[in-house]
Order: C-alpha cells, then sequence, then structure tokens
C-alpha cells in the first residue's frame, strides 16, 4: 500500500497544476476508477521504452510508458486511472496498465 501511495504521490506532481508538492492529503483526496481502452499508437522512445497512447470509447486518449514491446496496437489495455483530484477527465494520469486481448474483430489488412 506504501508503494501505491509513494507512485500516486509522484504521478500527482508530476502531473498536477498544484504549485506545491504532492502530499499523502492529496493522495486521499484522489480517486482510482478502472477503466478499458484501446491502443492506438505505439511509438518507440528508445531501445527498451515505448510511449503508448490508449483511446476509451469516450474518445479520451491517454499516454504512458511501458516496456518495450508490450502492447502493440490493436490491443485492448485494462487500465487503473487516477482522477488527480481532479472533477476534469482530461488530467487523469494512468497508474497501472495490463494487457488485455488483442481485438479480434479487427479486419486484417
Amino acid at each position: 500500500m506504501k508503494t501505491i501511495t509513494a507512485i500516486i504521490c509522484m504521478l500527482i506532481s508530476m502531473f498536477s497544476t498544484f504549485k506545491k508538492p504532492a502530499t499523502i492529503s492529496d493522495v486521499c483526496r484522489t480517486q482510482l476508477y478502472a477503466m478499458g481502452a484501446r491502443c492506438v499508437s505505439v511509438e518507440n522512445a528508445d531501445n527498451n521504452i515505448d510511449v503508448i497512447t490508449v483511446e476509451n470509447c469516450s474518445g479520451y486518449q491517454f499516454t504512458f510508458e511501458s516496456p518495450r514491446h508490450d502492447f502493440f496496437e490493436g490491443d485492448d489495455v485494462s487500465c487503473i486511472m487516477s482522477d488527480m483530484g481532479t472533477p476534469s477527465i482530461l488530467d487523469d494520469a494512468v497508474v497501472s496498465a495490463t494487457y488485455d486481448r488483442y481485438d479480434l474483430f479487427r479486419p486484417v489488412d
């Protein structure tokens, strides 16, 4: 639990518009929620890291980093999201992402 709290504190500090560093009370105000999404873009950041962009069913896109070759375009992804303590979905951050499945109904090119 301490590890999850520390990760959320780091995420809040990195993506928050607040001028003060994140504290435990900030983490307590944030909510975590599950989100299903589809991988729409995989960009190679360096030899070991890919930058993954996923899109949910409402069309909102979120980006996170992952070890190389973990995700491919068209994969379904299960995400744990942080609302960052705000009502807007635009600043939400991916806390955790796992491969769900490849889209079986996607047309083959």
